[in-house]
């Protein structure tokens, strides 16, 4: 609860301290919703800086995970709505990323692979729930949308997700048996 007093009144040290763990979780979501790492590299920066300036608007420290995610979607939406309107979003830089802090995130596991695989509107309460570790009422809360749709729409994700790796588990099963 300190560092937090110490965030909300400026203190950029306590700040960084308190969103150590944070931040990773923060680039692991933006990288599940966008492929290209300046992309992913981008938002999570805004992201940040609106976060630090926003601060003051969190009362508790578990307020924080819930709200910080609240402006990582607003920001991805906004990155992904002006890159929609932009014909020359598609070209992206052939050049090898830099390694830094988030190398070891890079890379996608198969459940991270079908869970982008989502149609949007699937794609973004999945990673919510699946991957930030948010229940229906924070995630309805973050959405702005009752709770009864949040859970039908993780109901359909989880089918199509059940789908995906069942198939893929036939397919393994189908190709050690040959």
């Amino acid at each position: 609860m300190e560092l937090l007093e110490e965030a909300r009144k400026g203190n950029k040290e306590a700040f960084e301290e308190l969103i150590n763990d944070l931040e990773i979780k923060l680039y692991k979501t933006a990288r599940l919703y966008f492929t290209n790492e300046e992309d992913v590299i981008n938002v999570l920066q805004s992201s940040l800086k609106k976060l630090f300036k926003e601060i003051v608007n969190v009362k508790k420290e578990e307020q924080l995970m819930p709200f910080a995610i609240k402006l990582l979607i607003q920001e991805c939406e906004e990155v992904h709505l002006k890159k929609s309107k932009s014909k020359t979003w598609l070209a992206y830089i052939a050049s090898e990323p830099s390694k830094d802090k988030y190398e070891q995130y890079r890379s996608q596991s198969l459940v991270e692979q079908y869970i982008t695989s989502l149609k949007k509107e699937l794609r973004l309460i999945s990673i919510l729930y699946f991957y930030d570790g948010l229940d229906s009422h924070q995630i309805a809360n973050i959405l702005k949308m009752s709770s009864k749709d949040v859970d039908k729409v993780l109901d359909v994700a989880r089918e199509q997700l059940y789908e995906m790796i069942s198939n893929e588990g036939t397919k393994k099963y189908n190709e050690y048996v040959k």
